[in-house]
């Protein structure tokens, strides 16, 4: 009976992880508030993260073109780009001339596919 025992709780959180993947990233999120206040700047990555798990769970074709896609000549996604002020490394990844030279031209094709996410994500109540 021991390992029975065992195993009912190891199905029991894969069921309820099964229900929500993303339960882990809106646990995280929860604590984060928690700890400094539902509105505080300390929690941005959290609520990227669990935007992003939901994203990719709800509107796939949305999430791939903004989080996967590469933007035109180079191998960074919109999500590098825009989510840099969260993510500062990010900087990193970007190429110098995609940030100076290209810079409107990004952030208008960026621009449609947050507003295409965004559509999809309220949709479902995640706006």
């Amino acid at each position: 009976p021991q390992p029975q025992q065992q195993q009912q709780p190891q199905q029991q959180q894969r069921r309820r992880h099964h229900q929500d993947p993303c339960r882990d990233a809106t646990t995280t999120l929860q604590e984060c508030m928690v700890t400094n206040g539902k509105f505080s700047d300390n929690c941005i990555r959290e609520k990227l993260f669990q935007k992003r798990c939901y994203a990719e769970l709800l509107c796939r074709s949305e999430a791939k073109q903004f989080y996967s896609t590469p933007i035109r000549g180079t191998t960074v996604s919109c999500s590098t780009i825009v989510e840099t002020f969260a993510f500062p490394e990010n900087e990193l990844q970007i190429p110098q001339e995609l940030l100076s030279r290209h810079k409107n031209t990004t952030r208008n094709d960026c621009r449609q596919m947050v507003h295409d996410l965004s559509k999809c994500l309220s949709r479902h109540n995640l706006g």
